[in-house]
């Protein structure tokens, strides 16, 4: 409207103006025209992007016709149907399931893994879901080997059981298209009463190490005396060496009871210097009598 007006107000002939009005609404017609063809095209005819970490499985009318290599494809979308698979190397996790051992305990593991894909038409021809099937294959290569051992067996064997269910599960997992990199151990769940049976024999072996140190010390302690008394028993004078040195470190007045024949050893005047009592002998003891 507004370029009715403004070519209204140019003051052209008749002819001219219509000439221009009809130009004008061509040109609309034709750009109203290709964005509708677009809408058109981009609707039936969508643009699909396969990255460089990607695989995609085209099918043509239902029936596989090629592998796409990554890219940007334009498929008629009532016809064509392109499936895209990430080719990288993911990670699955196997949550605790509880299965009776050969000694009828229920036990649960947890497990975590890595795989990925290596042909994506098996992936998408053999099975439904191949995520579903991995995480059931690993969980039944789990069961199988969990139920032929004993509790005891799988403590035991807790460091290699890992690798026991990967090569079962991985023997599995080639038909349809998915390569099994590694699987371990996540977790151990045991009984709520084996956990406590387990604790206690746990808390005694650990009771019974602290006695044998504690035997060993006081052993060892014993032998050492006994070779003091030995070495003492052959040199009388370290005994009395010994009580020397004690007395030297003492502060205050000190008490001392010795043995007669190691108190005629001491000189009276360390006696007196050291405040203590000068034992009587013998023969002082009968001259008193």
């Amino acid at each position: 409207m507004q370029l009715v007006n403004l070519i209204a107000q140019t003051k052209q002939p008749p002819e001219i103006l219509g000439l221009i009005i009809g130009i004008t609404l061509v040109l609309a017609a034709i750009v109203s025209g290709i964005k509708i063809l677009q809408t058109w095209f981009n609707r039936h005819f969508p643009k699909i992007t396969i990255y460089d970490y990607q695989a995609g499985v085209h099918y043509r009318n239902g029936i596989f016709k090629e592998l796409l290599k990554p890219g940007t494809y334009r498929f008629a979308e009532s016809k064509s149907t392109i499936t895209p698979f990430d080719m990288r190397e993911q990670s699955i996790q196997i949550a605790g399931q509880e299965v009776l051992t050969a000694d009828a305990l229920g036990f649960k593991l947890s497990l975590i893994g890595s795989y990925r894909v290596n042909d994506p038409l098996k992936a998408c021809n053999v099975v439904e879901h191949y995520y579903s099937a991995l995480y059931t294959d690993i969980q039944t290569a789990c069961r199988s080997v969990i139920e032929q051992m004993t509790c005891e067996e799988i403590l035991a064997a807790r460091h290699t059981l890992g690798e026991r269910i990967f090569e079962i599960a991985a023997s599995q997992t080639g038909r349809y298209g998915v390569e099994l990199l590694s699987l371990s151990i996540r977790d151990y769940m045991l009984p709520g009463p084996l956990k406590a049976i387990y604790a206690k024999v746990a808390e005694a072996k650990q009771e019974a190490l602290a006695a044998l140190e504690r035997a060993r010390g006081e052993t060892a302690a014993l032998r050492s005396l006994a070779n003091a008394s030995r070495v003492m028993a052959s040199n009388p004078g370290l005994g009395l060496l010994r009580t020397l040195q004690t007395l030297e470190k003492s502060t205050g007045n000190t008490l001392v009871m010795l043995p007669p024949e190691l108190a005629a050893r001491l000189p009276e005047k360390l006696l007196e210097t050291s405040g203590g009592e000068k034992q009587p002998t013998d023969k002082e003891s009968q001259a008193g009598s």
